[in-house]
């Protein structure tokens, strides 16, 4: 997604560039959308790009096209390398592993993940790389890597329309992220429940943003057979509308997590949900990491869930720190453009 935005932004500067893109997870439809054509096969697999913990099956992995995927993708890159005049990573550092060993070309890294670089990765970047945007401004200043922070890019990636779902104004507004993944049903009556003891004690509004990559027929039918489920719930696909309208989030997602923080909503979390993904390590790990203080994680229980919430609704003074933590974190809006403009001028340079 970050990728495609990103073009979209270098074409509105200049129209004329030419792009071709090789998405290593995924169908790359936000490519697609925008009419740049997609080199390589390019279906989903088992783990869908989380190739660590327990749950991660090699042989799955291989049933599903794994070999033929991955080799299909170097092919295609070999046959296309001769055309690139520059190489855009986003995400973590395999695709500047991938570019060093299989395009030898000048490299402009985004780097959208926590994960530091192994040693492969840093003998590459340091032979290709031209430009790295950083994470977080700390990692800003690295002296063996031109390295720049100027934002978090997902802030882009956050669209509104204005709606305000026509909430009582006179309550608190919860904004409920599921997340993505299978957890976004597993965790449902967890989250029907929490939401359910909050309301006991504190009238508030409640708004589920509902990812496209979940059934949403699906998910609503769940919701509404949970023996603590309330008609005053509202469930919308409007992200950006439910991050607006909330004075807190409660989130079980990780990028969207982060788009929250970085737009200052205070959070809170519990892990689980039968994925990797929300195993008790990752969510610790992730909220450390990314959060760093705008979020705070609790175990997978409902009573201990509402409890959080409302202590956090009650203390205005709290809610404002973690707010401008994740505001601080994040940097704001413009990263995208900023960094469209940078390539655009390396560009002219050479």
């Amino acid at each position: 997604m970050v990728g495609a935005e990103l073009a979209r932004e270098l074409l509105k500067l200049e129209p004329q560039l030419s792009f071709f893109a090789l998405p290593i997870v995924g169908h790359g439809e936000p490519y697609q959308q925008l009419n740049i054509p997609l080199i390589g096969p390019h279906w989903d697999l088992p783990s869908q790009g989380i190739t660590y913990g327990p749950d991660f099956d090699v042989w799955r992995e291989i049933r599903a096209g794994a070999i033929q995927l991955y080799l299909g993708k170097i092919w295609a890159l070999f046959w296309f390398r001769r055309r690139a005049d520059l190489v855009i990573g986003v995400g973590d550092f395999l695709s500047s592993v991938i570019s060093g060993l299989l395009v030898k070309k000048p490299y402009i890294y985004v780097w959208t993940m926590a994960s530091h670089f192994d040693n492969i990765a840093k003998h590459y970047l340091k032979k290709y790389a031209v430009m790295i945007f950083c994470r977080f401004p700390q990692w800003e200043h690295l002296p063996e890597f031109p390295v720049e922070w100027v934002g978090n890019p997902l802030l882009d990636m956050i669209e509104t329309t204005g709606e305000t779902f026509g909430l009582d104004k006179n309550f608190k507004t919860i904004g409920v992220l599921p997340g993505s993944r299978v957890p976004a049903y597993n965790n449902l009556p967890i989250l029907i429940e929490t939401l359910a003891v909050i309301a006991k004690q504190q009238p508030v509004n409640i708004v589920f943003a509902i990812s496209p990559k979940i059934d949403r027929e699906k998910f609503i039918s769940l919701a509404k057979a949970q023996p603590h489920f309330s008609d005053r719930i509202v469930f919308t696909d409007k992200f950006g509308d439910v991050l607006n309208v909330s004075d807190l989030v409660l989130g079980l997602s990780a990028s969207g997590n982060e788009q929250a923080a970085g737009l200052g909503k205070p959070l809170v979390t519990f892990w689980g949900g039968g994925h990797i993904s929300r195993s008790e390590e990752f969510v610790k790990w992730h909220t450390k990491f990314f959060m760093k203080g705008s979020t705070a994680v609790v175990p997978p229980d409902a009573k201990l869930a509402a409890e959080k919430v409302l202590s956090l609704l009650s203390d205005p003074a709290k809610m404002q720190e973690m707010s401008d933590i994740g505001i601080k974190t994040n940097g704001g809006k413009g990263a995208l453009s900023t960094i469209a403009k940078r390539i655009i001028t390396w560009l002219k340079q050479n």
